[in-house]
């Protein structure tokens, strides 16, 4: 998965994220901007989900999402911590 790079005002960083290893992009083709997965975001069941989608809330985009797992990680110095 890839972060997303978006602008103050677009909401849909996770959804670009989750779409970014759904959709491998090829390097070169600003695989890091929006733009690139805008034209995926029909295959997540947004429903219900308020974005930016809080932690709280990772729970219900699975239940709507059956085949997508989500992971949240925590970088604290060098350790890595799942949330």
């Amino acid at each position: 998965m890839v972060n997303i790079c978006c602008s103050d005002d677009d909401y849909n960083c996770f959804q670009y994220s989750v779409l970014s290893g759904m959709n491998a992009i090829k390097s070169g083709y600003h695989k890091y901007r929006p733009p690139q997965y805008k034209k995926y975001l029909h295959m997540l069941n947004m429903d219900g989900t308020e974005s930016p989608v809080p932690l709280s809330s990772i729970g219900k985009f699975e239940n709507e999402n059956l085949e997508i797992s989500v992971n949240v990680l925590y970088l604290d110095d060098r350790d890595i911590i799942p949330i």
